[in-house]
């Protein structure tokens, strides 16, 4: 939502600079190439990523589960949880996007339909050769319209020799300056982007200036002024040519009139088109995707700790997600589900309270957990406390910053762990970035506090660490994990 916002007030800030500083101006090849071009850039500057320096934390926006091993643990990382209400965020994107593909449908239908009527135009009447273009005679009074290389008259008027040498020549400059492209554009930008009303006045501005360009065409050869727009003015006939063509008569205005005889000073053409380099990078700045500049992405699973590596989103992720692990369409029975619950009941320290993660599980049990998993539809492997999966990629190597190991000192907002062991804040003291070879960020839930002392886990790995972890991931990479799922309420 926010990157089609940002594509409206774009456009907006474009089509604004052009009333103000441009459209008065005798400058239309420049203005044509303006209109076009901001009406493209208003779709890719809100794509742009500009990425902001010095930024400390990545947010983090995903719902993980903390793996136990048969090994002391170290302390869980734990993230929000939220429960999935009736009606989703995700239902209503998905109406959204219905009501979008069914109104640009219309739309792209209504288009085609308009180049099915100029074909068939062009294929049922007359054509005749005309200074490299086609003359298309047409049985039905219209005023002179114009389609990419064909120009369509009507043909009495035209065999009577009814049809003035200007206004072929305004037609020939549609023609010859291919005006039809620029409608064709617009009128697919106005199909995809039907919700931005601005689009209605971009194309208007991109025809009236079509009309500027032609008239300027036809005065270089006539260069009787008065007579032309008394030429104009006789000509004002209701057009029924279909909207993708540039026609004779199209917005005879005063404005219109009054641009043929109109000259902007060269110094002044000049200023104005220089105004537009310092409103594009305004634009930049105020609508590309500012994002922070984020640590390395990374995977998930650390196999040499049992601990969970949090791997950053910029969108949420599913409650559980399973790396190759195993299931079943049937599923289990009632009985076996019961037998699972029974297990993992064991390790929670009451009833209402979930497994214990501190706690060694048997390994007679763990074997039996897996096994009655495996065999879990994937829905009801969702509905676990403890569930399974198989190991991802390896932890890529992400080395931090002077200013992050210089803001991880402040023992009020971060806890601090050096392979894998909780040091004091200051042991960074004097440190350099060169000698860590990984490191994250974990924003801790309430859960997670430890006495409201620090806010965010940060963890570190010194480069041996980091191979030793590299080795042992190899080792191990075929081993199931058993993961504490937090996308639940506790077992009862």
């Amino acid at each position: 939502m926010m990157y089609l916002l940002n594509v409206i007030l774009c456009s907006a800030l474009f089509l604004l600079v052009y009333t103000l500083l441009l459209k008065d101006k005798t400058m239309y090849h420049f203005n044509r190439f303006y209109l076009l071009t901001a009406s493209l850039l208003s779709l890719l500057i809100p794509l742009l990523n500009l990425e902001q320096k010095n930024q400390t934390l990545p947010p983090l926006q995903t719902v993980t589960y903390t793996i136990f091993q048969n090994q002391e643990s170290t302390p869980p990382v734990q993230m929000l949880t939220a429960e999935q209400p009736f009606w989703s965020s995700n239902n209503t994107q998905m109406l959204v996007l219905g009501i979008y593909i069914l109104i640009s449908s219309l739309l792209l239908l209504r288009f085609f339909k308009n180049l099915y009527g100029i074909h068939s135009k062009i294929r049922r009447n007359q054509k005749l050769p005309f200074r490299n273009m086609s003359l298309v005679l047409l049985p039905a009074e219209e005023t002179p319209h114009t389609f990419f290389s064909f120009i369509f008259l009507n043909k009495q008027a035209y065999q009577r020799g009814q049809i003035e040498e200007q206004v072929l020549q305004h037609e020939f400059a549609h023609a010859r300056q291919a005006h039809s492209a620029d409608i064709i554009w617009i009128e697919l930008l106005q199909v995809f982007l039907w919700f931005n009303p601005l689009i209605l006045f971009y194309r208007r501005a991109i025809q009236l200036n079509h009309e500027f360009l032609a008239d300027q065409s036809v005065l270089e050869i006539h260069h009787n002024v008065t007579d032309y727009q008394q030429l104009l003015l006789q000509q004002v006939i209701p057009s029924d040519s279909l909207n993708l063509t540039s026609h004779f008569n199209f917005s005879l205005t005063k404005k219109r009139l009054i641009m043929m005889t109109k000259n902007t000073p060269a110094l002044k053409l000049w200023l104005s088109k220089l105004s537009v380099v310092p409103v594009l990078a305004v634009a930049i700045l105020l609508f590309c995707n500012a994002a922070p500049k984020k640590l390395e992405s990374v995977d998930q699973l650390r196999t040499s700790s049992g601990k969970l590596q949090i791997r950053e989103k910029t969108s949420p992720a599913p409650m559980i997600q399973f790396f190759r692990f195993p299931a079943t369409k049937q599923g289990v029975s009632p009985e076996k589900l019961a037998q699972y619950d029974a297990i993992v009941k064991k390790y929670a320290a009451d009833e209402n309270s979930l497994p214990m993660v501190n706690k060694n599980i048997s390994k007679a049990d763990r074997e039996q957990l897996e096994q009655i998993f495996k065999q879990m539809s994937k829905e009801q492997q969702n509905k676990q406390n403890i569930v399974f999966s198989m190991p991802g990629k390896p932890l890529r190597k992400v080395k931090p910053t002077a200013e992050q190991l210089q803001n991880w000192q402040d023992a009020k907002t971060y806890g601090l762990w050096i392979d894998e062991k909780k040091v004091s804040n200051s042991a960074l003291s004097g440190r350099q970035p060169e000698e860590f070879s990984q490191v994250m960020v974990s924003k801790l839930t309430s859960k997670a506090l430890h006495h409201n002392e620090y806010k965010y886990q940060v963890d570190l790995m010194t480069e041996d660490y980091y191979e030793k972890y590299l080795q042992n991931h190899q080792k191990n990479k075929n081993k199931a994990m058993m993961l504490y799922s937090m996308s639940r309420p506790a077992t009862k």
